[in-house]
């Protein structure tokens, strides 16, 4: 036990360029009230200096309108696009929850290992993954192999609108996962790259795997660059 280390399962927090449409509430409120200033500023009857300091308080808020929009957004909806993701994000999405998913099997209870799981799988697939989390553990228990993931790389990622569920997105992805497999005492290096369409979903402002179809699992030489 004092070799153990605790597994670190994380969140996955939906971004904020992620949540739905965005609003530059700052640059609108600017321009609400630069608009009928800069009209005293030309109309109203009085000194120039009276209409000179309407206009140019006008023409500030203008400014300042233009300065804010870039970053005083805030997002309506929290609805993710899937044009919003690039495939940077949709890889480094990937990474993230698969990490997490095999960090979830690194828990040595039952309980721990369905909880860790919660935090980045849903639905009828964190009930699969469970369930086959309890069989590789068995397993181990009666002396089989036992498997640990040590390095994920996520080799190519790529999002699209969900074809069958609203509101999530499809990745297309390949990735590897590269490990050690203990049995009866013996320890060999494995790694294998997947092909599948993983579906993720934001559930309470959290990306979470809602489904998984894999297409294509290949075992390869873990040693080659």
């Amino acid at each position: 036990m004092k070799n153990y280390t605790i597994p670190t399962v994380e969140h996955i927090s939906v971004a904020e360029k992620h949540r739905g449409m965005k609003i530059p509430i700052v640059s609108l409120l600017c321009l609400v009230l630069a608009v009928p200033l800069g009209y005293l500023g030309i109309t109203k009857s009085g000194t120039s200096k009276s209409k000179r300091t309407y206009f140019a308080m006008a023409v500030v808020l203008v400014i300042g309108a233009v300065a804010a929009y870039p970053s005083m957004q805030i997002s309506i909806g929290g609805k993710a696009v899937a044009h919003q993701i690039t495939q940077e994000d949709a890889a480094e999405l990937i990474h993230s929850l698969m990490k997490n998913v095999y960090r979830a099997f690194d828990f040595r209870e039952e309980e721990d290992v369905y909880d860790k799981l919660a935090v980045c799988v849903t639905g009828d697939l964190l009930t699969d993954i469970y369930l086959q989390s309890r069989k590789s553990l068995q397993i181990e228990q009666a002396g089989g192999a036992q498997a640990k993931v040590e390095a994920v790389e996520v080799l190519e990622a790529a999002a699209q609108e969900s074809g069958t569920q609203k509101g999530a997105i499809d990745i297309r992805t390949k990735w590897s996962a590269a490990g050690t497999v203990g049995h009866w005492g013996h320890i060999h290096t494995r790694k294998n790259v997947y092909d599948a369409i993983v579906t993720i979903a934001p559930i309470e402002g959290v990306w979470k795997i809602s489904s998984l179809e894999l297409l294509d699992e290949t075992r390869v030489d873990p040693f080659s660059t």
